[in-house]
């Protein structure tokens, strides 16, 4: 067994390898069929009303409660990835999201519609969510950003495409039939699901960052990265020639990796400072394909820092020498099964990206009323589908674009998820004020969907960059809790707008001003990253200035008499 998961390993070149991004594909697939109803959520909130003349505020709970309840459950659904196999898990939500869909066709009322589209869609839905953070946390480290774009172009192409085929099916076939044909598409889902698998290395990844989380280690940092041993050495032996003048040392420890060190390594050593203050991230039990570099590479940590401080004259913060215990000591202080789960609840951006959740639903609710919307400005139903198709294009345009320029770290991660929420906000107060005119709506739509697109492909990457994959599951599952108590409220604004106000005017100036908010906090928190990087910036130089040894500096020109 284990010869033949090594030999798979090696054939699949670990994560970001050729299977991996088959895997990413295959979850695309998935989600394309799991989107058809979703991602036509106008088209069927329009077929609803006429069918059954309903409410507006209760027929949209068919579609809210769809998005809440796969949310509200999150946490559990997150909990159930570590008693389940992805695969087990992803072909039981799929199957009951198309049986939930073909049983619509016997329902007579709208109550039967809200029970099974909305309650039991709602929990396949939810059932499925929580394997595709893992599987793309645990097959790309490099390129998750990427990979989770071509995750979401499934989503995107369901909503491209489906709207204007739902319009003429349920002309055709009424509504029962649309949901019938739409269900037996929706099972074509089980085929993607096949591929479903937790990697090799997975197991070793997983159990590195129980230990960070369960013994009480800090965040990473802001710009920190999680370095390996390999990365370490690497590092080390691409510092300048200037700073390898003098002697270079080595340390070896039991089964560990050697370490070079030199003596002169002043730019290397503000490199320490800058990414190694938060500790135990550094220098420490290493993980790379897999495979475990630093077996006991602690110790051997200790020294080099404390070498390396020796020899440059810097004073390397007792922090990063403190993370560079044994091991040994740190599995003494591993803390309860609950600490290891929850250990994700002491960092900052997940707050964050908690409240980006719990108000995103005021970015996703102009489309559910689109069509309904541009209907009483003497458009016609086919018109507002055609723009819920044109949204797929800026859509189409986000998914892939975000991640290759967080990836390549052209643009930080969290300034992408300011513009997008700043963009929604800006369209949705400008979205009232152009529907005399056709061309704008369409671009409207296509900038809503550039900036909705966005923010959802950046969630699970800055979660899994900040706490790691091994707590993803759990930590996304909270973040899809705050989601679907923001989805449960809106049946209530849409009927209060609609139905007691007469008008949807006022809930595009309501999502304006929410998003506006929500960008604003990441603004703020962008602001806060600039300062402190330039500050770092700043702290390094002075650090290799003071390291210089006296007689080495210049002396300063004396002005001749």
């Amino acid at each position: 067994m284990r010869h033949r998961e090594s030999s798979w390993n090696r054939r699949h070149q670990g994560p970001d390898g050729p299977w991996a991004w088959l895997v990413a594909s295959a979850a695309a697939w998935n989600l394309f069929w799991l989107s058809l109803l979703r991602r036509s959520g106008g088209v069927i909130f329009v077929a609803l009303v006429t069918t059954f003349g309903e409410s507006r505020e209760r027929t949209s709970w068919v579609i809210s409660l769809n998005m809440s309840l796969a949310m509200l459950l999150g946490p559990l659904w997150g909990l159930l990835t570590k008693f389940l196999s992805l695969r087990t898990q992803t072909l039981l939500g799929c199957l009951i999201v198309g049986v939930s869909s073909i049983l619509c066709y016997f329902a007579q009322s709208l109550t039967a519609v809200i029970v099974l589209q909305g309650i039991c869609g709602g929990i396949g839905q939810g059932i499925v969510m929580p394997t595709k953070d893992l599987l793309i946390g645990y097959h790309f480290r490099k390129y998750r950003g990427s990979a989770n774009g071509i995750y979401f172009i499934g989503g995107t192409l369901a909503a491209f495409v489906y709207p204007m085929i739902l319009l003429l099916l349920v002309q055709e076939y009424n509504l029962g039939g649309a949901l019938l044909i739409t269900g037996g598409l929706q099972l074509h889902a089980l085929a993607g699901s096949l591929f479903y698998r937790k990697p090799p290395w997975a197991q070793a990844q997983n159990e590195t960052e129980a230990r960070r989380n369960s013994a009480g280690l800090k965040a990473r940092g802001d710009d920190g990265k999680y370095i390996t041993g390999r990365q370490v050495s690497k590092t080390l032996e691409a510092a300048p020639a200037a700073d390898r003048d003098h002697v270079s040392k080595s340390i070896d420890g039991p089964g560990s990796r050697k370490l070079a060190v030199t003596d002169g390594a002043d730019g290397f050593a503000g490199d320490v400072r800058e990414k190694g203050q938060r500790g135990s991230d550094f220098l420490c039990n290493g993980v790379e394909h897999g495979n475990q570099e630093n077996n006991g590479s602690c110790a051997s940590a200790s020294a080099a820092v404390a070498l390396l401080s020796k020899e440059t004259g810097v004073a390397v913060e007792d922090e990063v020498a403190a993370s560079s215990v044994d091991r040994k000591h740190k599995d003494r202080r591993t803390s309860s099964a609950g600490a290891r789960h929850f250990g994700f609840l002491k960092y900052p951006v997940f707050y964050m990206i908690f409240v980006t959740c719990m108000f995103s639903a005021f970015s996703m609710l102009p489309f559910t009323i689109l069509v309904d919307y541009v209907k009483e400005r003497d458009f016609s139903a086919q018109d507002g589908a055609i723009l819920l198709s044109v949204r797929a294009i800026g859509d189409a345009i986000s998914r892939p674009m975000s991640g290759v320029l967080s990836d390549r770290g052209l643009v930080d991660r969290r300034t992408l998820m300011c513009a997008s929420k700043l963009t929604v906000a800006f369209s949705c107060a400008l979205l009232p004020l152009a529907t005399q005119s056709y061309p704008a709506l369409l671009v409207l739509c296509v900038l809503l969907g550039w900036s909705t697109g966005t923010s959802v492909v950046l969630f699970v990457p800055i979660m899994a960059d900040r706490v790691g994959v091994a707590s993803l599951g759990l930590s996304m599952g909270f973040c899809r809790f705050a989601m679907g108590v923001g989805h449960l409220t809106c049946p209530l604004i849409i009927g209060y707008f609609k139905d007691q106000l007469g008008s949807y005017e006022g809930l595009f100036y309501l999502s304006s001003t929410i998003n506006f908010m929500v960008g604003s906090l990441w603004l703020v928190d962008a602001l806060r990253m600039v300062v402190t990087r330039r500050r770092r910036r700043r702290a390094s130089a002075a650090v290799r200035w003071d390291a210089v040894p006296t007689s080495d500096r210049q002396a300063p020109a004396v002005a001749p008499s």
